[in-house]
């Protein structure tokens, strides 16, 4: 047989990969495409591996079913979340709730307040979060309506939350707080300059100073309800053991329920 020349060698071998490639080249379907998403200011869109946080246009190459290079063009847009807000002045002027000296809202089960002659609701409807539409949630609350004679004391303060989803389906939330209190037979709720708290903010230790009040309990709640402290009354409270943040103290006697917030360092 005749030998075939080194150059007609490298020919047919260039030849047959040519062919070999050509294979491969029609077998391979394009899955170009171009697509247009939005996601809300800290969602991630992921294209294969790819994430993306920020608007914008993108190019991204994967591969695809068949092996193949294919091109993927995204216009990418991110939405804010919406701002948010909660206030109980609506509440307050209607009578729902009633502000103590220290300005937070209060709802007792007794509150015929001996200067006011006020009876508060057993229950009523959530306003005043914004924009409005949203949803309130938290404990004793029922399509927004809120019975806070449902609560247990535990609870106090309770934290309500409202939700506000936008058109866009970007979701914002906001907490407020509401001082509850089960106190049948407790003739007046006070939060004057009669009990103080010092200092605030706290390090260490925490004084509390009454003028001619006999008091008998002491509790520590922190913003979500939760009990820190419960005790005989004293003067003097070690503070070191709690984290950093905001916290109320309610001190009782027979007749009197007081409640006083203060800053933990």
């Amino acid at each position: 047989m005749k030998r075939l020349s080194t150059s007609f060698q490298q020919f047919f071998i260039l030849a047959s990969i040519l062919l070999i490639a050509g294979n491969v080249t029609a077998n391979c379907i394009s899955t170009d495409s171009t697509f247009t998403r939005s996601i809300c200011a800290g969602d991630t869109f992921y294209v294969g591996s790819h994430a993306h946080t920020q608007a914008g246009n993108y190019t991204d190459t994967l591969t695809n079913v068949g092996g193949c290079d294919s091109i993927v063009s995204l216009v990418l847009t991110v939405n804010p979340i919406p701002t948010v807000s909660l206030s109980w002045d609506t509440l307050i002027s209607l009578q729902d709730l009633v502000w103590t000296s220290d300005s937070i809202p209060l709802w007792c089960t007794y509150a015929l307040f001996q200067n006011q002659g006020l009876q508060l609701p057993d229950s009523f409807l959530l306003i005043g979060g914004k924009p409005s539409g949203g949803i309130y949630t938290g404990y004793g609350i029922h399509n927004n309506v809120y019975y806070p004679d449902s609560l247990n004391v535990t609870f106090n303060p309770d934290t309500i939350t409202y939700t506000y989803v936008d058109s866009n389906g970007c979701r914002g939330w906001v907490i407020n707080i509401i001082d509850i209190d089960i106190c049948e037979g407790i003739s007046q709720i006070t939060d004057d300059n009669s009990i103080t708290l010092y200092p605030s903010p706290a390090i260490n230790q925490l004084y509390i100073k009454t003028e001619n009040i006999q008091l008998e309990t002491l509790s520590i709640y922190d913003v979500n309800g939760r009990a820190m402290y419960a005790l005989p009354f004293k003067p003097e409270i070690d503070v070191s053991q709690l984290s950093s943040g905001i916290y109320f103290v309610e001190v009782k006697s027979s007749s009197l329920v007081a409640r006083k917030r203060f800053v933990k360092m």
